[in-house]
């Protein structure tokens, strides 16, 4: 009995889905026009749960996620839910993707000495500062924490972070 319900709930969520995307021709991307979280991906609710819309176009069209895998973009576009523009891949597979075709920069390369001193005066709460700078907030909240995991960026003076006491260490050191 409880098959054909679950039918009927597949396919009132593939309704629910379909009514949320715009198919651009050119491109052949599904552009999501329902809720838009603040990282950019599609929202979506399947299967009892909240999830990227990305992920659910994933497990609507494709089936289950390999477990350790994610759900990647091969067009770049985090709205996109055309599921012929998905594949599972690893975390790692994903950043090496990322960084492979110049779409990932780091929070922390874009820091610089003037921006490092004003979050560590600055009477702004974190999520302030990381709107005013485009920064992580696990960027400025080791900036004020006076670590960074990384060498001192470029142009960074080293003896007057030294004296601020930030500390710099190499991951894994």
């Amino acid at each position: 009995m409880t098959e054909p319900i679950e039918k009927w709930r597949e396919d009132k969520a593939m309704d629910r889905f379909e009514s949320k995307i715009i198919r651009i021709t050119e491109t052949g991307c599904w552009i999501w026009i329902g809720a838009i979280s603040s990282n950019g991906y599609g929202s979506f609710q399947y299967m009892g749960k909240r999830m990227g819309a990305h992920v659910a176009s994933f497990l609507i069209f494709n089936g289950e996620i390999p477990a350790g895998k994610e759900v990647c973009h091969t067009c770049d576009i985090r709205c996109c839910v055309n599921p012929y523009h998905l594949f599972s891949g690893t975390r790692s597979e994903n950043m090496n993707d990322c960084v492979r075709k110049k779409r990932y920069t780091p929070s922390a390369a874009k820091l610089t000495q003037e921006m490092l001193e004003d979050i560590l005066t600055s009477p702004l709460r974190n999520i302030d500062l990381c709107r005013k700078y485009g920064l992580s907030k696990n960027v400025v909240g080791r900036a004020r924490q006076r670590l960074h995991y990384t060498k001192p960026l470029k142009g960074f003076d080293t003896e007057a972070l030294t004296a601020a006491g930030i500390q710099y260490r190499i991951k894994g050191e």
